[in-house]
């Protein structure tokens, strides 16, 4: 990896990456016996497509987590700047 530091979200959004990915896997394994009839599989694996939403909903708060925690640094950026001082009459 690069020297880049790791930012508040990234291990959430890869995780929620890696989750989206194998439960559309198993969404396309799954709907294999749909096409081919003499194919017979278990119904877990209608169960572990279920792990699209999963990891689209930890996508979605690893996004959650980074926009708030960049936000914050704005904010905290924002206020060390001092404010010019307006010269009174």
């Amino acid at each position: 990896m690069t020297g880049s530091p790791a930012r508040p979200g990234d291990r959430t959004l890869r995780v929620g990456i890696v989750l989206t990915v194998v439960g559309l896997v198993f969404t396309l394994v799954a709907m294999v016996p749909l096409v081919v009839p003499s194919v017979r599989l278990p119904g877990a694996f209608w169960f572990l497509a279920m792990l699209t939403g999963v990891g689209l909903l930890v996508v979605l708060a690893g996004l959650l987590r980074a926009a708030r925690a960049r936000g914050r640094a704005v904010t905290a950026a924002v206020e060390t700047v001092a404010a010019p001082e307006i010269p009174q009459r």
